[in-house]
């Protein structure tokens, strides 16, 4: 049941690439808040201020984003729960199903889940400050985010 999940999941990640959903570059935070993606919703307001190289892009028709960015500031990470090392592989497969540009360059090793009203979302960082985020990650991660 978990892998028909994670498919659905994939499906729709790869849906978005298979419209021309193609990532838009903001250099800065302040690049993307000036554009407006933060206000829409297409780029998560936890993001640090001090985030750059930011890649972001949306499915508004599944309801779907895919950030991507980096940064050295790590204290958001405080308030997002660790995501268990036995759903590792699964967090990973959807990171590099949405097919960010640097995604397969190195593999992350942290992996981390956001509980927010639209979806859970996960967040995967390779320990030197680059980040992925996908939200909402249905499937296994759904019921996640409804048990304490």
């Amino acid at each position: 049941m978990k892998l028909i999940y994670l498919a659905i999941a994939m499906l729709i990640a790869l849906s978005a690439c298979e419209k021309g959903a193609n990532f838009k570059n903001y250099p800065t935070y302040k690049d993307a808040l000036e554009d407006g993606a933060i206000e829409k919703g297409w780029i998560p307001e936890f993001l640090p201020k001090s985030s750059t190289n930011i890649y972001e892009k949306h499915d508004v028709d599944a309801n779907q984003i895919a950030v991507m960015f980096s940064s050295q500031d790590t204290t958001f990470l405080s308030k997002l729960k660790i995501i268990e090392k036995g759903m590792h592989e699964d967090t990973l497969l959807l990171i590099r199903s949405a097919k960010f540009p640097e995604a397969k360059k190195k593999k992350p090793y942290f992996y981390y889940l956001r509980c927010t009203q639209e979806g859970p979302g996960i967040l995967a960082t390779d320990g030197d400050g680059l980040f992925y985020y996908i939200e909402p990650a249905r499937g296994p991660f759904a019921s996640k985010c409804t048990s304490n």
